[in-house]
């Protein structure tokens, strides 16, 4: 066997050698890649579950706050005058505390006098 020979020889199995592992490669990552596709058509069919559920959420989400602002707007005419009452009162009471503070202080006075 000549050297030329065993030279061809060798790069025949070294390309095979190649080619081989090159098949193996190429199977598995066609194995891989179809993995992938799996699991992104899952999450695809997840995230438009995911969707849909935030959508209808977000929908009784908007109507439950309609109905939030339509009670609160009910109910400002009611703070507003328990407000404009409190302060009535307020008043009131300040007036009768002052007038009851000058009869006690003119009770005194008078009694001061008297003594």
């Amino acid at each position: 066997m000549s050297g030329l020979t065993f030279a061809a020889l060798l790069a025949a199995v070294a390309f095979l050698v190649l080619v081989i592992f090159l098949c193996i490669f190429i199977s598995r990552f066609t194995v891989m890649i179809n993995e992938i596709k799996r699991i992104t058509s899952l999450l695809t069919d997840d995230m438009h579950v995911i969707l849909k559920q935030v959508e209808v959420l977000l929908h009784s989400t908007s109507d439950l706050m309609d109905d939030v602002n339509d009670k609160s707007r009910k109910l400002n005419p009611l703070i507003t005058a328990i407000s404009n009452l409190s302060i009535k009162l307020n008043n009131v009471f300040d007036r009768q505390h002052h007038s009851i503070l000058s009869k006690i202080i003119k009770i005194f006075k008078n009694k001061k006098k008297d003594a």
